[in-house]
């Protein structure tokens, strides 16, 4: 088990990218969630980032660890904390996330 499946305490399940994001993109276009497809594409392609050169250089550091900050994201999505923005309004989903489709939000341009 790694690291973020034991901060998640979570089992890791093997799926290919291109049925995670066949799933992502039918669910999108019936508006059962927000996320478009684009978003899968973006998750398996994050880089793994290196700090060293901006604390060396600038003099900075940071606040939080990934872990801490994987932990206070999903921490966040469980409390359902927002921002005052469409997507990410506590609110705004409902049940079947009615609100959400009712305003268009997840529609297609």
């Amino acid at each position: 088990m790694d690291r973020r499946s034991r901060v998640l305490r979570a089992r890791p399940v093997g799926v290919s990218s291109r049925l995670l994001r066949m799933l992502a993109s039918i669910s999108w276009s019936l508006r059962l969630q927000p996320t478009p497809p684009g978003w899968v594409d973006l998750a398996f392609a994050v880089p793994v980032m290196d700090v060293t050169r901006a604390e060396r250089e600038l003099g900075w550091t940071p606040h939080r660890t990934a872990t801490e900050a994987l932990v206070e994201l999903v921490q966040g999505l469980r409390t359902r904390r927002g921002a005052p923005t469409p997507v990410l309004a506590p609110d705004a989903d409902g049940p079947l996330r009615v609100r959400e489709l009712l305003t268009g939000v997840g529609g297609r341009p």
